[in-house]
């Protein structure tokens, strides 16, 4: 199975996946989404703007996959670098975990003032 492949399947397989971009340095790590929610154009566009000086490189895709990160490769990675891109997902499924929540809070509320603004049709006793 080639690299190409096996993206496909983890993304596929993943409750959240990204494309993970490294830099020459292990710390410097950008991760694209892939689902649940894939890169908007705006994110694309902010990204083609701070590639270039970075020495960025695809290197494959990183997903979680019942509850544990799975690996879809294009190099071989050093432990460390592995660590360092495992560390950095964990910080972007917490920051998702944060928006989701969000989102959802305010859902509620939009849910809640909609059912305030109904009209009462019950009989009057």
């Amino acid at each position: 199975m080639n690299y190409q492949e096996k993206a496909r399947e983890l993304v596929a397989q993943s409750s959240v996946a990204a494309m993970v971009l490294m830099g020459s340095d292990i710390t410097d790590i950008e991760l694209v989404p892939l689902t649940p929610r894939p890169a908007t154009e705006e994110m694309l566009e902010d990204l083609k703007v701070i590639w270039p000086g970075r020495g960025l490189r695809s290197v494959g895709c990183i997903g979680l996959c019942d509850g544990a990160p799975g690996f879809a490769l294009k190099e071989i990675l050093t432990q460390e670098q592995l660590y360092a891109l495992t560390a950095a997902f964990i910080v972007y499924l917490r920051v998702l975990s944060e928006l989701d929540a969000e989102q959802q809070k305010g859902d509620a509320v939009d849910w809640l003032c909609r059912l305030w603004r109904l009209e009462d049709t019950r009989p009057e006793a």
